[in-house]
């Protein structure tokens, strides 16, 4: 009794392992798409504003006739937003210029406006402040205050990147999906204990499959959709302005 217990117990796990995939399959967005210029994924192009993206979920969520039910978990305000699809969450991240680097468009680092009251304490403050990734808070509406049409470009919150969320599943297996659909990675970096990623470089964007241990053999629960184009404009801005507000701190505090 116990062999033919623990026979169906297996069969009965790979049964919603093959699910799993399967969902996951038809999940898998398109990364680049014949009708935007820039690309993107599940229909939404890369630089969409944080605004357009919220709207169109609503419009999906309250949509009867849908095939697949969308559930807006959580909304962080011109940052994130995570929803969840069958049994997949999707995580969609937005990135806006800091007004740090908007104020410091020269080579020249001059103080910013207003800053007079912050110091390293303050600084070490907002470092810590952070959310948990799978936070329950409820959905907060945006502020709104960082409109497309009434803002430059690149001073709005816009979409560059997306997380999917899914129960463990063979590392192998899903390589397999992703390598039919999109060829071979383009990287591989998997270190001696198995863990690390595979990467597919795109037109517009990156992929990448990350691969982790356990019960001493390869899984993956998460995806990233990256934008090729505001991947790279975020590290121009790091690397132009990463010590910007901290020089701003200590030329009034140094003597």
């Amino acid at each position: 009794m116990p062999i033919i217990y623990n026979m169906k117990k297996n069969m009965s796990l790979k049964r919603k392992i093959t699910t799993l995939l399967f969902v996951i399959l038809f999940s898998i967005p398109t990364v680049s798409f014949p009708q935007g210029k820039t690309g993107g994924v599940h229909g939404i192009e890369w630089g969409t504003s944080f605004e357009e993206v919220l709207e169109h979920f609503r419009e999906l969520a309250k949509n009867p006739e849908t095939a697949i039910v969308t559930t807006i978990l959580n909304v962080r305000p011109d940052t994130e937003i995570l929803i969840k699809r069958d049994e997949i969450k999707y995580r969609y991240y937005f990135y806006q210029r800091p007004d740090i680097v908007l104020e410091n468009k020269s080579k020249e680092v001059e103080a910013k406006p207003g800053a007079e009251d912050e110091t390293f304490d303050s600084l070490a403050e907002e470092a810590t402040d952070d959310i948990p990734a799978d936070s329950t808070e409820p959905v907060a509406e945006s502020t709104g205050e960082a409109n497309k049409a009434e803002t430059t470009d690149g001073d709005y919150p816009r979409f560059f990147f997306m997380e999917t969320k899914f129960s463990y599943v063979p590392s192998p297996q899903l390589l397999e999906l992703l390598t039919k659909r999109y060829g071979s990675p383009t990287l591989e970096k998997i270190d001696k204990k198995g863990i690390g990623a595979y990467v597919w470089e795109m037109d517009t964007g990156y992929i990448v499959q990350w691969v982790d241990i356990y019960d001493k053999k390869p899984f993956t629960r998460s995806l990233y959709y990256i934008s090729k184009e505001i991947m790279k404009e975020i590290n121009q801005d790091y690397e132009k302005y990463k010590y910007t507000r901290e020089i701003n701190v200590l030329r009034k505090i140094l003597p």
